[in-house]
C-alpha cells in the first residue's frame, strides 16, 4: 500500500469503435490490490480512472476512497469488503480522540455510504474501523 508495487500490468491499442475494455490479472496476489487505468489520449494528454480496490482471498476490508477530500459538509466513503460484515467505524480527531463511532453493515464487494461532517470543526480526522477480528486501514480526511 506504499506504492512500491506499482507497475504496468497490460497495455492495449485503442479501437475507435470500442468504448469499454476488460482485463484479467492472472498474477493477482492474496490481499488487497488497487487498480486504475492510465489513458494516453491522441493529443498526448494523460487521464487516469478512479482507483478500484480488489479484495482477493482475504478477510481484511479496505477504505479505498473518501471523496471529496477536503470535506465541507459530507463525503462519500468507499470500502471494499471480502464478504458481509457488521463493522464498527470510528472517526478520530488529530489528537486521537474518537469524535464519532457507529455500526455499519457491508456486503461483499464495493460499499459506498455518505459521511455527514457538517457539525464537526475544521481540522484533520482519521477514519478506521473493525469487524471485531480485523482492523480496517486508517484513512485521513480534512474537514474545511
Amino acid at each position: 500500500m506504499n506504492g512500491s508495487a506499482i507497475r504496468p500490468i497490460s497495455s492495449i491499442v485503442p479501437d475507435n469503435e470500442k468504448l469499454s475494455y476488460d482485463f484479467k490479472d492472472i498474477e493477482i496476489k492474496d490481499g488487497n490490490s488497487l487498480y486504475r487505468v492510465k489513458v494516453i489520449l491522441y493529443d498526448g494528454k494523460l487521464r487516469y480512472s478512479n482507483t478500484v480496490a480488489l479484495v482477493y482471498n482475504t478477510n481484511v476490508m479496505l477504505i479505498t476512497s473518501i471523496a471529496p477530500n477536503p470535506v465541507h459538509h459530507s463525503a462519500f466513503v468507499t470500502i471494499s469488503s471480502p464478504g458481509t460484515a457488521s463493522v464498527k467505524l470510528m472517526l478520530y480527531d488529530a489528537q486521537g480522540k474518537i469524535v464519532r463511532q457507529w455500526q455499519q453493515q457491508f456486503t461483499g464487494g464495493t460499499n459506498v455510504f455518505a459521511l455527514q461532517l457538517a457539525d464537526l470543526v475544521n481540522g484533520i480526522y482519521f477514519l478506521s474501523g473493525t469487524d471485531g477480528n480485523f482492523k480496517i486501514n486508517v484513512t485521513r480526511l480534512v474537514k474545511q
